[in-house]
Order: C-alpha cells, then structure tokens, then sequence
C-alpha cells in the first residue's frame, strides 16, 4: 500500500519513513543508528533518503 509522504530533496522524516515502510518508530531509528538506512541529521531532525527506503523494500520483498 502506498503512503502520501511528504518528500524534501529526495528524502522524507523518520516518522514518514516508518509508514511507508510498514514498520515503529524505534525500528527506523535501529536501522539509522547501525547505518542500514542512509539518513542525515538537519537542525535536529533525521531525514532519510527515499532511495535507500525504496531499496530496503525492495530486498524485503525479495526476502519473501
């Protein structure tokens, strides 16, 4: 199911990030901290890249 995201630059906020995903919260941050989920920190807030979202779907959808 598709998500309506609001995308900056290619990349979208943790809590964007983890609907579109279908996953918590504290999940998107795991992934960013082990350096699984390309993000970046901007003025305190992490915005994660759309292309490496889509590619970690992408796998998962392999996976099944």
């Amino acid at each position: 199911m598709a998500h309506m995201v609001e995308e900056v630059g290619g990349e979208i906020g943790v809590t964007q990030a983890a609907r579109k995903m279908e996953v918590t919260l504290d999940y998107v941050y795991s992934l960013v901290r082990a350096g699984r989920l390309r993000a970046r920190k901007v003025d305190g807030r992490w915005l994660i890249s759309v292309a490496a979202i889509e590619e970690r779907l992408a796998a998962r959808r392999g996976e099944e």
